[in-house]
């Protein structure tokens, strides 16, 4: 543990931190952030990062202030680490967000990382502040939506879309060439993707065997043998399930693909016991958020997706 010269006391949250530590973390985190993170999500998490660091900061014994820096696979490819800090509105303006940011800054640095993601509350000018002071400005909006999964869902029959079949991205590992074929094409319409580097295949590979991968869910759409369609999904922990990424290529568009995917998962998730379906909406993509709307799902205030360079040491 390092003390700045204010007097806070700067630690480490290690791999081998306790339960009690990770709940502490948590709860500074869960208290700004519009998605909320158990310790079983954080576990899921942490298990798909390349590498990370965790830090907090401590006044009087009271944890007042946290940040990481992290990347997983994808985003080693990109170059861009995804780098936050959290400090609690009563605790600001004593230079905790400011003692956190080059300790997270420069770990990333010295992992190769080139570029900086992040994500703020919209009605948060305070932490927006912070954020393009250090270089970052707004990549897009994005909004959480949560759907609550009933007994109706898994009594719903499969949906049918002429010409479309639809299976687990698990059950057609012959087909993992494709399916990144088709993803990649899609990806550069996707806001929040911006002009990152596409990933690779081998790091699309190691993307779908992590832990949290949930290769049963994860479905694909196929005209004839034609992947024309594809949805992402984690296990979020607690019973819950968190879509990832849907795309559908442009030429079949309009046929309610899209829809299909997204019912066909919650019948599935509903039937494997889970409880609710997570997503995450680009917040010029009105198609998808009606269709969700319409679905069921509800939405969570607005975020503020962030993008830079990362600053010279």
């Amino acid at each position: 543990m390092a003390r700045d010269p204010a007097g806070i006391a700067i630690e480490v949250l290690g791999d081998d931190a306790g339960a009690t530590a990770i709940d502490e973390w948590l709860a500074v985190r869960n208290g700004l952030d519009v998605r909320p993170m158990s310790a079983q999500t954080f576990r899921l998490r942490r298990a798909a990062e390349v590498a990370a660091l965790r830090l907090g900061v401590r006044s009087n014994g009271q944890l007042v202030g946290i940040g990481a820096s992290s990347w997983d696979v994808v985003r080693r490819g990109s170059g861009d680490a995804t780098i936050h800090v959290w400090v609690p509105p009563e605790h600001r303006r004593r230079g905790i967000g400011s003692t956190l940011w080059p300790r997270l800054a420069e770990f990333a640095r010295e992992g190769g990382m080139r570029g900086v993601v992040s994500r703020v509350m919209a009605d948060d000018p305070e932490s927006l502040g912070f954020a393009r002071h250090r270089g970052l400005n707004v990549a897009g909006m994005q909004q959480l939506g949560i759907l609550h999964l009933s007994a109706s869902h898994a009594a719903a029959a499969s949906p049918v879309v002429p010409g479309i079949a639809i299976c687990a991205i698990g059950d057609r590992p012959e087909l993992y060439r494709a399916i990144y074929e088709h993803l990649v094409s899609v990806l550069p319409e996707v806001p929040s993707w911006g002009d990152a580097a596409l990933p690779s295949f081998e790091a699309w590979q190691a993307m779908i065997a992590e832990p949290a991968y949930r290769a049963d869910l994860s479905l694909i759409a196929l005209d004839g043998d034609n992947v024309v369609g594809q949805i992402d999904v984690d296990d979020d922990g607690d019973q819950r399930a968190f879509i990832g990424m849907l795309t559908v290529a442009p030429r079949a568009r309009r046929r309610g693909i899209a829809r299909a995917l997204k019912q066909e998962l919650a019948r599935r998730a509903a039937t494997d016991g889970l409880t609710s379906l997570l997503t995450v909406n680009d917040g010029t993509n009105e198609a998808i958020r009606t269709l969700n709307e319409a679905l069921g799902y509800r939405y969570l205030p607005e975020a503020l997706l962030l993008h830079g360079p990362l600053p010279a040491a």
